[in-house]
């Protein structure tokens, strides 16, 4: 009989400083209206955005940040397929950065979304700014609907997040983010594995990527996972238990991959 090994760990998204933390999250408030001027010389402000799109995406960064520049690619090809319905703003908060750096910055990673400085918008004292990246939208009455500290896996996760607020039942309601990572003994991922985030209510089966990861967005709740199906030559403690309460965490499912596994 297979030798079965679970464990279920809770860690944060990676960040370039800062710890998480739930405090001053602004969640359901209004954004304060704010304008900056981009490493073009453009002057932009989040009212007159607001007019033409449907929603905005503030991401505040550094140049010097690893998850920035790995998100970055992840976001710009979201943005090619939505930008008539989106903007994204990206800022950098480290005062070191000058709008040659952005400037070069935006060039280099080939980016075609307004792209300037944080400073003097007021942005980093109203989400209580702790860390890089940390990405807000704000929908199209103004009000912050969802908030991210630390880079999203990939572009699925971008893009549900914002169609969230795109879909036809969108109520007001903020946003959670429920991210999954399923890895092998070795920390290598596991694609294919199917886990269900059931409430009282229903069930949502989801699989996990190439990169082992399920990333969802919808309205904050509490989900019990429950393992499904994994590929030949995985296994999982039949007493596998864990809560996804959505709040930007990780919640880690390691399972033992054995020799015959053929989920590569």
């Amino acid at each position: 009989m297979k030798k079965i090994l679970a464990m279920i760990v809770v860690l944060s998204l990676a960040l370039c400083a800062g710890a998480l933390s739930e405090a001053g999250a602004p969640l359901g408030q209004t954004m304060p209206d704010f304008a900056f001027t981009t490493c073009e010389g453009e002057d932009i402000s989040l009212s007159a955005l607001l007019e033409e799109k449907d929603l905005v995406v503030v991401n505040i960064f550094a140049s010097w940040c690893p998850p920035c520049r790995a998100e970055f690619p992840e976001m710009q090809s979201v943005y090619e397929e939505m930008s008539d319905r989106i903007e994204i703003v990206a800022l950098s908060g480290d005062p070191d950065d000058t709008n040659d750096i952005v400037s070069d910055y935006k060039a280099e990673m080939g980016l075609t979304f307004p792209m300037g400085r944080e400073e003097g918008t007021g942005i980093a004292d109203f989400l209580n700014l702790e860390a890089y990246p940390t990405t807000i939208v704000i929908d199209k009455n103004g009000v912050v609907g969802f908030k991210q500290v630390g880079m999203f896996a990939n572009a699925a996760s971008f893009k549900g997040a914002l169609d969230y607020f795109l879909d036809e039942a969108y109520d007001g309601t903020p946003a959670a983010a429920y991210n999954v990572y399923v890895c092998d003994q070795d920390d290598h991922p596991v694609p294919g594995a199917v886990i269900s985030f059931c409430t009282d209510e229903t069930c949502l089966p989801m699989t996990s990527a190439d990169d082992g990861t399920i990333t969802f967005t919808d309205k904050p709740a509490s989900y019990h996972l429950q393992v499904l199906k994994l590929p030949e030559g995985c296994s999982i403690d039949e007493g596998f238990e864990a809560t996804c309460e959505g709040d930007g965490e990780w919640v880690f499912v390691q399972v033992k991959r054995d020799p015959s596994c053929i989920c590569d």
